[in-house]
């Protein structure tokens, strides 16, 4: 190959080829372009380049979705475990309040209760 198209195609091809079959298809690509295989391989190094910068480009962008989902994991644990916490003493409150409240509504008189006679009653 350096004999028909130099010593910097040549050059070029090693450096793009990566195995052994690839300088096959890079040789036969210099023959059927003749002038134009230099350009090939500018192209060529040129995709090589974009396709590296476009696999960078897809990790940083998984990465930043990543650790985004995990930030909002994060704070919704901590909210949470926050909002939990923060009514525990009304829970409790309330347990022990109910514990010690008489077991029969408000608005209706304590069935338990023993009936007042009516000489003590303020009502008269």
């Amino acid at each position: 190959m350096s004999a028909k198209r130099g010593y910097r195609a040549a050059m070029q091809t090693i450096e793009n080829a990566g195995e052994i079959g690839d300088l096959k298809k890079l040789g036969t690509a210099a023959e059927k372009l003749g002038p134009k295989y230099r350009g090939m391989l500018a192209l060529r190094n040129g995709a090589k380049l974009t396709a590296k910068l476009a696999a960078r480009l897809l990790e940083v962008i998984w990465t930043l979705l990543g650790t985004a989902a995990w930030i909002v994991c994060a704070v919704w644990a901590f909210l949470r475990l926050f909002l939990k916490a923060s009514r525990l003493p009304f829970k409790l409150a309330r347990r022990t309040s109910k514990r010690d409240a008489p077991q029969h509504p408000g608005h209706l008189p304590d069935p338990s209760a023993k009936p007042v006679p009516e000489f003590l009653s303020s009502n008269g």
